[in-house]
């Protein structure tokens, strides 16, 4: 069951400014900040403020990375490991993240995993007849793992929305007019 996040942004200020506090009495080196994704990243940045230049705030995913896919390299697992603060989204995405942590050098690092922070004031997502569930089920077999292949997008890709590809039968029916530039077509020859 997936959930779209609210965030409380009091919540995330109140727990980077206690980390940082804590930090700033134990060393002179920089307080480390590690997050997932970039609105956490630009959040920690707006809280931080004047104080950002007396940050290290690091953003694990590089452009175009696909959250949903994303694993950690051995370079992202040092950097939370000694970080001050680590900041996630948490959920199905994340589930890596426990793994990272038990091996974390900094046992005294502030975690904030933005699903617990929520609770219960998350919204589920609702699954409509269709979407994501009827894409996952047509790629999930021999036939659509070789077309994933053949388009060189890779298996553990989780599909967000369902897209015609095409028709099994019969004649393709005429489609209205697109804008130029707006509609990719893929030919399989």
């Amino acid at each position: 069951m997936k959930k779209f996040l609210k965030i409380r942004p009091e919540e995330v200020e109140s727990a980077v400014e206690q980390a940082m506090r804590e930090r700033n009495k134990a060393s002179s080196e920089p307080f480390s900040v590690v997050c997932t994704i970039f609105p956490e990243y630009d959040w920690v940045k707006e809280i931080l403020g004047d104080h950002a230049d007396n940050a290290e705030i690091t953003y694990l995913l590089d452009n175009g990375v696909d959250l949903h896919s994303y694993q950690p390299t051995a370079d992202d697992i040092i950097k939370i490991s000694a970080c001050d603060l680590f900041v996630y989204v948490g959920g199905e995405s994340d589930e890596w993240v426990k793994d990272a942590l038990a091996e974390a050098a900094n046992k005294d690092m502030k975690v904030i995993n933005l699903m617990d922070v929520l609770g219960d004031s998350a919204k589920v997502e609702e699954l409509k007849e269709g979407i994501t569930a009827r894409a996952e089920e047509t790629f999930d077999n021999d036939i659509g793992r070789e077309l994933l292949n053949k388009w060189g997008i890779p298996e553990n890709f989780i599909a967000r929305a369902f897209v015609l590809l095409g028709y099994c039968e019969g004649e393709y029916p005429q489609s209205k007019p697109r804008r130029e530039g707006r509609v990719v077509i893929v030919d399989e020859d």
